[in-house]
């Protein structure tokens, strides 16, 4: 007992630290989403994946109280301390926070396989009306141990990691269905270098908050900066991930962007050798970026809301279709005045989020002919 304690009190300890002491690629919390009727309970699963070994973990879920209340929360993982939980402390609240941490045996074990941290039931209002209902992830974070480490805080370095948020779906004929694409966190005026007057702040913004694109820096975007073969398929990986739920593999690779040229290659949104590997580093043009993008989700997902022409995209050319496909959908468009695509150039990081969020986001595609 006096060992877990002391865990205990030392997770709670390291979790006021500002900086994860070093960074684990990939590391993430999932919560799944799910759907239901006013009156069901639905269950819904917080795990760990690509786990770089971890001994402790805390995180808070939010969600609207007066739709959602939490019934239930359990975990049959006895490597870690049973989950403390009482409905009557739950029936207003708006909040659950999750703590784990390692039951250990003599020796602190670290937990280096993925798995599920807890199953909450959440009860849906009798009276909740027709709608998507966000459960957010926040104020989390994850610890691993260093037994070679001579005071607390250095035992217990943070690990870096995200979390993504989910949903869930009512509808009182049971036919509602959660978006593919939701918010998982929330941007404040992060980057200095992108203003709120600024013709790409809301598509920054947005993307950032659907965690489709990050900084360069803490407080840096870098919009004018041009997008690279390598930074494109990565993004392309991605967004095919998060829509179809597939994992990209990334351990043991040469290069960064191996794993998600790999993924992007096995699910056919390129060909294998489409981009030349001494390429990955090297801009992407406007036109092979509109290849790629106008193939990562199934056709449905590209409805054409308008017929936009664009002046210098003809019918000899090898991006034509699949820059019309995204023009007709209103996820691109030509530049104000000319109507020109130039599919030569090289497109721009802000320019890039547009196509993003417009994926993403539906409500975000320009109709306009």
């Amino acid at each position: 007992m006096k060992k877990i304690s002391v865990i205990l009190a030392v997770l709670m300890l390291v979790s006021t630290l500002a900086l994860p002491a070093f960074a684990a690629d990939g590391a993430s919390f999932t919560v799944s989403s799910g759907a239901g009727k006013p009156g069901d309970t639905v269950s819904v699963t917080v795990a760990i994946k690509n786990n770089p070994g971890i001994v402790g973990m805390q995180m808070d879920l939010t969600f609207d109280a007066s739709v959602l209340t939490v019934v239930s929360c359990t975990s049959s993982d006895t490597r870690f301390l049973p989950v403390p939980f009482d409905a009557k402390n739950y029936e207003n609240a708006s909040k659950i926070t999750l703590v784990r941490a390692v039951a250990p045996l003599g020796e602190i074990p670290i937990i280096k396989d993925d798995f599920t941290i807890a199953t909450l039931g959440f009860k849906i209002a009798d009276t909740a009306a027709d709608g998507v209902y966000e459960i957010k992830a926040e104020n989390f974070s994850a610890y691993t141990y260093d037994a070679a480490a001579t005071d607390a805080k250095q035992a217990f370095p943070y690990v870096d990691v995200t979390a993504g948020s989910a949903a869930i779906a009512v509808s009182k004929d049971g036919t509602a269905t959660v978006p593919k694409f939701l918010a998982s966190r929330t941007y404040a005026n992060n980057f200095t270098d992108v203003p709120e007057n600024a013709w790409f702040y809301t598509y920054v913004k947005t993307a950032y908050e659907y965690a489709l694109a990050n900084g360069t820096g803490k407080t840096t975007f870098s919009p004018d900066n041009t997008f690279t073969v390598a930074q494109a398929l990565t993004a392309a990986a991605n967004i095919h991930k998060a829509y179809t739920g597939k994992t990209i593999d990334t351990a043991g690779a040469a290069n960064w962007f191996d794993p998600y040229v790999s993924y992007c290659v096995a699910n056919g949104i390129i060909k294998e050798g489409q981009f030349a590997a001494d390429k990955m580093n090297q801009p992407i043009s406007r036109g092979d970026m509109a290849v790629v993008f106008a193939n990562i989700l199934p056709e449905n997902e590209y409805t054409a809301i308008r017929e936009k022409a664009l002046s210098d995209i003809t019918d000899d050319m090898a991006c034509a279709a699949a820059v019309r496909k995204l023009a007709n959908a209103g996820i691109v468009g030509g530049d104000a005045g000319t109507g020109k695509f130039r599919p030569e150039d090289g497109i721009k990081r802000s320019e890039a989020c547009v196509i993003f969020t417009r994926i993403a986001a539906s409500a975000m595609r320009d109709a306009t002919k």
